[in-house]
């Protein structure tokens, strides 16, 4: 087939086909993946879907660049060159495979965009609905008195000049504007043909919304007769509160409106049950679903149950359970939202995701089957022990603390909420001479003693000079000096309690927070009081009522033996009576084993954790770790140590799995403990094979173990409780034992890869003449290699599961969504370098110093998304992250900098 090309054409071809082009279009999209995900927090996800990523041509102000689509078909095209023209050898097979997966995924996206329909149905219950209404685009409709369409048409259509038939009469464009602004006009217009909205208001185009569904579309026009005399210069406008008439023969009531876009579906969803479950007291919603019954002419009626992660396929739709709108809200039945698909093209990234799996293994296996004889290390096990609390009051609150509360939608032991709530109240777990546990026996059974111990900490100087409060260090004061300090501020708390954040400055913002932070202390006072303040109370300690799921206060409770020995535990405290406490506390123990939903060793286990501090231990086993691996006379004991922290690590993480009885990996905070024992199990595997890199390996996995607990330690240091229940969407452990494992042991391979490429760069810089004249040695470009291919194998496998969960959840495989654009811009580099170094752009070093970069991108895929506050998948903790994300990345291209220079010198 070559043979017949003529020689340029063949070699144009073949440089289509080849790594050169392919590593100058990736980052171009690495360029377009950043700048296109910035603006979705100023112009939103839809508008920067079309601007960067659906584009052929994108402009950079004056200047035409290529937009995502010619990128992508660029990619495309040169990996249907690569599959036809290279031959299929064995030992290339996994690499073909991955690119024809790869194709696949470019092909699907393709087919998609040009066919897919998309779009949403609102049933209410009891109610039936065929109407599918577009997520952005409206259209121009005529309706009659019952709200049947007349005539309708596109936005398309709406262009200036433009004459539509509407009836009897002509509707004539003046503009369309996507989004508008309007003000009001000095005084109406009265030149005889304005009217309705016009003639006060006037209409501007303005900018889109970040949110789309904040857009206010707009049409201007003028309505003429058949003989093209003009009868009036109207406005219309999406979501108009006035009707606007039209003429039409036969409707004496028509009106015209702008409304989403919307599509008669071949079918009638009846919605029959709407069911939600909350978390017990909580607005997050753990699960809901929509009974309904599909009515079509070929089917008949037949009943289907739409869930989330469950979706409904028929006729060629698929539909998702994406919301609701419950009976509170509209003050009537609860309203169902259902996702409705059709992509002609779903099954490709199925496929595609497939093939690029076995494609990667099948490349990684055979090219490197030599450094690939895994061995598994099993941790070094450590029995959690529990030890009892000093009885700091006289009275022991061991077997207290372990008694279960219903708190932020779970049932949690009391040690556990007191710490939380402690913690807010005063920014410490502990008060001096007096843990969390006894603060709380002493707040709920002797509030008047609480109220004059000093819990809470005022955060400035400003603040206490604001309530006037006496000078003191630490700035801590008591309820009683706050009330009266507080009160002369009662009309300004109220005030700024209105006000959106945004206009709070900082010291608004404390001295609201401060006055939140009383309110709980007070309700939590009132526990055992029998007042109306009672039903506030969170401490929520008593099993419900017979079919309802909210616990109960203590005082709120119907008598009950619990109740009974809840009341003796108040009096043992109250008197101080040690033998009486003791026999009470025991005595609710073992009444609250048999509580509908305790589990009382997962009570325990979540009171072990709290006191042994695991991840906290692991912090420390870390940094004596690392520090022997750099003594050289304490050598022997690094690897021992590692294995210890690693050993707590794990201890902890299958604890709290036994806890909250689901996968390791739900939030961010679960993934950065993750990610710490994937990087130190994998530094121990390679430390001990063959070769002689034991002790750098050693080194690199305290460092990265060290440094990424510490940030685990940074979130948990913010007092929220970190085992959490996770909403609807999440709670799924298919889906978390799958996706989120895989894609954060791949950020965990690929933190490790950018800290081999520091080791290599700083081995060479501190014994810089020992290495003069000397490139990097072969095996450890071997090693960094593996590391980025089994990197990108772990990052492409989650990615792309987490499109297949996308799919199944929301109704499309790929939505550019912030945290999607993450865990792709990591794959893409990691594809970048391997492509770059195969290309001959990079040399060594060049790959070295790529590879040590990429804990920046990992930082960047991990937290940065989260930073822009955009998209489904906006979660974690971010207040403050951005000055550490900065100086992070900041700091390592300063340090990589440095340390190329001094290797390349």
């Amino acid at each position: 087939m070559l043979g017949n090309l003529a020689p340029k054409l063949r070699r144009l071809l073949m440089a289509l086909a080849g790594p050169y082009v392919a590593t100058i279009a990736l980052a171009w999209l690495m360029v377009l993946l950043v700048l296109g995900t910035l603006a979705q927090a100023n112009i939103g996800l839809f508008q920067a879907q079309q601007q960067y990523f659906y584009s052929l041509v994108l402009w950079l102000g004056f200047i035409p660049t290529p937009g995502g689509a010619s990128t992508m078909g660029l990619l495309g095209l040169g990996l249907t060159l690569k599959l036809i023209l290279h031959p299929w050898r064995l030992k290339q097979v996994g690499s073909l495979l991955a690119h024809m997966a790869v194709w696949l995924l470019l092909v699907g996206g393709f087919i998609t965009a040009l066919s897919s329909q998309e779009g949403y149905l609102q049933v209410a219950e009891g109610q039936s609905s065929n109407i599918m209404q577009s997520y952005h685009t409206p259209e121009l409709a005529v309706l009659s008195a019952s709200g049947t369409t007349l005539v309708k048409y596109p936005v398309s259509a709406l262009v200036p000049s433009a004459r539509l038939r509407m009836g009897e009469d002509v509707l004539v464009v003046e503009a369309y504007y996507p989004n508008s602004a309007l003000t009001m006009r000095p005084k109406p217009l009265d030149d005889g043909l304005t009217r309705g909205a016009r003639r006060f208001m006037a209409f501007t185009a303005k900018a889109p919304e970040r949110d789309d569904e904040r857009n206010r579309p707009t049409l201007l026009f003028t309505l003429q007769n058949s003989a093209t005399v003009p009868l009036a210069k109207l406005v219309l406008f999406q979501h108009q509160p006035v009707p606007q008439p039209v003429r039409v023969a036969g409707h004496p009531s028509a009106t015209l409106v702008l409304r989403p876009m919307q599509t008669e579906l071949p079918f009638h969803v009846t919605l029959q049950r709407f069911e939600a479950e909350y978390y017990p007291g909580t607005n997050v919603a753990r699960h809901y679903a929509s009974a309904v019954a599909i009515a079509s002419p070929q089917s008949g009626i037949w009943p289907a149950y739409i869930r989330m992660n469950a979706p409904l396929r028929y006729g060629g739709y698929t539909l998702y359970q994406a919301s609701f709108i419950d009976a509170q809200t509209l003050a009537q039945a609860d309203t169902t939202i259902l996702a409705v698909v059709k992509n002609q093209g779903f099954l490709v990234p199925y496929v595609a995701s497939i093939l690029l799996c076995i494609g990667l293994l099948m490349h990684l296996l055979l090219r490197w089957r030599r450094t690939l004889p895994l061995v598994l290390v099993l941790p070094l096990l450590l029995p959690l022990t529990s030890h009892a609390e000093p009885p700091l009051t006289g009275l022991n609150m061991a077997t207290f603390g372990q008694l279960p509360i219903q708190h932020q939608g779970r049932i949690k032991p009391l040690k556990s909420y007191a710490e939380v709530t402690l913690h807010t109240l005063s920014g410490q777990r502990g008060l001096p001479n007096l843990n969390a546990t006894a603060w709380l026996a002493e707040t709920v059974f002797t509030p008047q003693a609480a109220m004059q111990r000093p819990v809470f900490l005022l955060p400035s100087l400003a603040l206490q000079e604001r309530l006037k409060l006496p000078p003191r260090s630490p700035r801590r004061y008591s309820y009683t000096e706050l009330v009266p300090a507080l009160q002369p501020h009662f009309v300004t708390l109220q005030t700024l309690a209105a006000q959106p954040p945004a206009m709070r400055d900082a010291l608004d913002t404390q001295l609201l927070t401060l006055a939140g932070q009383i309110q709980l202390f007070y309700v939590l006072t009132q526990t055992g009081q029998v007042s109306p303040t009672n039903a506030l109370s969170p401490l929520t300690v008593h099993p419900p009522r017979l079919a309802e799921a909210l616990w109960l206060t203590p005082v709120a409770a119907p008598p009950t033996p619990y109740r009974a020995t809840w009341e003796a535990m108040a009096l043992a405290y109250a008197q101080a009576d040690t033998a009486l406490w003791q026999t009470a506390t025991q005595a609710a123990w073992r009444q609250a084993q048999n509580l509908p939903g305790v589990r009382p060793r997962a009570l325990q286990a979540e009171v072990a954790l709290r006191a042994l501090r695991p991840f906290e231990l692991a912090t420390a086993v870390f940094a004596l770790a690392l520090l022997a691996s750099l003594w050289r006379r304490a050598k022997k004991w690094a690897g021992p140590l590692l294995v210890l922290g690693l050993g707590i690590s794990s201890m902890a993480i299958a604890a709290r799995v036994y806890i909250l009885q689901r996968p390791p990996v739900g939030t961010l905070y679960e993934s950065v403990v993750f990610v710490c024992a994937i990087c130190v199990l994998a530094a121990l595997v390679a430390a001990y094979q063959k070769g002689g890199n034991a002790q750098r390996w050693l080194t690199i996995g305290a460092a990265t173990g060290l440094l990424v607990q510490l940030l685990g330690l940074r979130y948990a240091a913010s007092g929220g409780d970190t085992l959490g229940v996770l909403t609807a969407v999440l709670d799924t452990h298919f889906w978390l034992a799958t996706h989120v494992l895989v894609i954060t042991a791949g950020y965990g391979i690929a933190l490790l890869a950018g800290a081999w490429a520091h080791g290599m760069l700083a081995v060479r810089a501190w014994r810089g003449r020992a290495f003069a004249g000397r490139a990097f040695g072969a095996a450890e470009l071997r090693t960094l290699n593996v590391l980025l291919l089994a990197g990108l194998v772990l990052t492409a496998t989650g990615t792309l599961l987490g499109g297949v969960w996308a799919d199944q959840s929301w109704g499309r495989f790929w939505g550019w969504d912030p945290k999607e654009n993450g865990a792709l811009l990591l794959t893409l580099w990691l594809v970048w370098l391997l492509h770059a170094r195969l290309a001959g752009i990079f040399k060594p070093l060049g790959l070295v110093v790529g590879t040590a970069l990429t804990p920046c991108v990992v930082a960047l895929a991990w937290f940065g998304v989260n930073l822009l506050g955009v998209g489904l998948h906006s979660y974690g903790f971010t207040q403050g992250t951005m000055l550490w994300l900065v100086g992070f990345i900041v700091l390592e291209i300063l340090l990589i900098s440095a340390l190329a220079w001094s290797t390349k010198k």
